[in-house]
C-alpha cells in the first residue's frame, strides 16, 4: 500500500465510519474510489468497485440492521490509516455474500477489527483491508459455522 496523500486521510476514515454507522450506502459509496479494492476475510476474492461494495454494504445492512462501527484507536501515516474499532450487531436478515446465503440467527455479535485504508490524493478511500481479530469467535457468537 502506497502512501499518497496530502489530505487528512484520518478525517476521511472518520466520515467514512460516520456515514457507514448512519448506514447511508450512498454517502459511504461516495467517499470510495471508483476501483477501490477491499480485502475481506469472508471472501475467498477482493471486492472491486463501488458497484460491488455498494451490494455487498446493502446485503450486510439488510442482515445486521443495527450494525455499527465504534472507534477505539485511529492511527494514520500519510495517506495510510488503521482504525481500530468493535463492530456489533444483530442478524436479523439474510446473509448473501461470497457466494452463501446464510438465513437468520436473532444473534448478537461484537467484535473487533483493524480497518488498514488507502487514503489517495483526492481524498477518497481507494484500498482497504479487513483484520478480524477473532473470527472464529464472530462465527460461534452468530450461531454460524466457519
Amino acid at each position: 500500500m502506497e502512501l499518497e496523500t496530502k489530505v487528512n486521510a484520518e478525517d476521511v476514515i472518520r466520515k467514512a465510519l460516520d456515514v457507514y454507522n448512519r448506514h447511508d450506502v450512498n454517502a459511504y459509496i461516495a467517499i470510495l474510489d471508483p476501483d477501490y479494492l477491499a480485502y475481506e476475510p469472508l471472501s475467498p476474492e477482493p471486492l472491486k468497485g463501488r458497484e460491488t461494495l455498494r451490494k455487498v454494504n446493502e446485503d450486510l445492512l439488510k442482515a445486521f440492521p443495527d450494525f455499527e462501527f465504534r472507534i477505539l484507536n485511529i492511527m494514520t501515516k500519510g495517506g495510510l490509516v488503521a482504525a481500530e474499532c468493535v463492530m456489533s450487531g444483530t442478524f436479523k436478515g439474510l446473509f448473501e455474500f461470497a457466494g452463501r446465503t446464510i438465513p437468520p440467527t436473532g444473534r448478537r455479535f461484537e467484535t473487533r477489527i483493524v480497518w488498514l485504508v488507502r487514503v489517495n490524493s483526492k481524498g477518497l478511500l481507494a484500498e482497504g483491508r479487513n483484520y478480524y481479530y477473532d473470527q472464529a469467535g464472530f462465527y460461534k457468537q452468530l450461531g454460524m459455522k466457519a
